[in-house]
């Protein structure tokens, strides 16, 4: 647990400092999933009817999918959910939607709209987000701690996947252990920037990175299952 705690203050405190010694010891204490070049490997072919975007992760015990859950049919994403775990639908199918385009979706699944995460107010967008979904990492009875320790599976995703759903993605990473930087660069990889600056994503992972360390004990839960 001390160690846990020590990376997440190294990473905040030396998170700009670059290629620093200090700055590469905090890297070296990341899981070996955060590394962008190989995150790829994790990725599992899924062979159903796929929500567009779809892109699913297995890494250790855990399960994480994303999605362009408001663009796709609402029987598609719970295919993905019913495929990797049990969850159902008092659980929502532990999949959050982040967007408000798609009525039925908003009924079916985890119900969180942001706003479009774009300009360069970095610090009014992290706590509007932070208001709206702050909570869904380990504080609601469902939550994305509850839904990895009970199903083993979390899926998450806006309309297009493109702005909302990567972000949350990259913040749930860095909830999970890995840098920021490094959280960004994964989910940029994934499904592309499109027109968010990496600045205001590094900002939000950065506020996945505070609630570990806020929070300790869940955010080793999910840690401890992706090992």
């Amino acid at each position: 647990m001390k160690l846990f705690s020590r990376f997440f203050l190294l990473t905040a405190v030396l998170g700009s400092i670059g290629t620093s010694p200090l700055a590469q010891a905090a890297n070296a204490l990341e899981p070996a999933f955060c590394n962008p070049a190989t995150f790829s490997k994790y990725e599992v072919k899924y062979s159903g009817k796929a929500p567009e975007r779809l892109h699913v992760y297995k890494i250790g015990q855990l399960t994480l999918a994303g999605m362009a859950v408001g663009n796709s049919n609402v029987s598609d994403v719970i295919g993905v959910a019913k495929k990797y775990s049990t969850a159902g639908t008092r659980d929502k199918y532990c999949t959050w939607y982040l967007n408000d385009g798609n009525k039925e979706a908003s009924q079916e699944f985890d119900y969180n709209p942001l706003p479009k995460p774009t300009g360069s107010q970095y610090d009014s967008m992290s706590k509007k987000w932070m208001s709206i979904v702050g909570d869904e990492f380990d504080q609601e009875a469902l939550s994305f701690v509850s839904c990895a320790e009970d199903f083993k599976y979390i899926g998450m995703g806006c309309d297009g996947q493109k702005h909302r759903g990567p972000t949350v993605f990259g913040m749930l990473l860095s909830y999970a252990g890995c840098s920021p930087a490094n959280s960004v660069a994964i989910v940029n990889k994934i499904w592309g920037e499109n027109g968010i600056t990496p600045q205001m994503r590094k900002a939000l992972a950065q506020k996945g990175a505070d609630l570990a360390l806020a929070h300790p004990q869940k955010a080793q839960i999910i840690r401890d299952l992706l090992n």
